[in-house]
């Protein structure tokens, strides 16, 4: 619903804080926000749809088996006029998703892409109510940093839905 209705929701409050990736991605990650990052061209498409919306960036790394991995998380927070408007968009984008599951009461849906460059982005989609949460983790590093980081981001998100 738009913040009006909800009582100052947000889209802004529901984006991602570089603590809540330090508290699911552990005490050795390190990121900051990007002040002028913009969502890619889907994520421009679904803030069309939406009636609010709000997009935070962080670059950084994160250490696993004492090796620094370069990571880059975003989070795009999308506020639709309705609850079947958001369902169906959801929907929608979890078409194409290779996992599609529930975390706490929330709709969640996964999907990995592949460039020819090496870098991975593992995209996961949160759906409750009227508010959809996007996120991606992209990496070089595959074989350390894989979608199990994108759930541990995504169980930090679902809290908030």
């Amino acid at each position: 619903m738009p913040e009006k209705e909800q009582g100052n929701l947000g889209a802004d409050r529901l984006l991602l804080t570089e603590q809540d990736i330090v508290r699911a991605l552990g005490s050795d990650t390190h990121v900051r926000a990007e002040a002028d990052a913009g969502p890619s061209a889907v994520g421009e498409v679904l803030r069309a749809a939406a009636v609010e919306s709000a997009y935070r960036r962080f670059r950084g790394r994160l250490v696993v088996e004492d090796i620094e991995r370069a990571v880059t998380i975003s989070c795009l927070a999308l506020v639709f006029d309705s609850e079947a408007v958001a369902e169906s968009t959801f929907r929608q984008v979890a078409e194409a998703a290779h996992l599609r599951t529930r975390l706490e009461d929330v709709h969640v849906a996964v999907e990995t892409v592949t460039a020819p460059s090496g870098l991975v982005s593992y995209w996961g989609y949160a759906h409750a109510g009227s508010v959809i949460l996007v996120v991606t983790l992209d990496t070089v590093d595959p074989r350390e940093v894989s979608v199990a980081e994108l759930r541990s981001i995504l169980s930090v998100l679902v809290s908030r839905l």
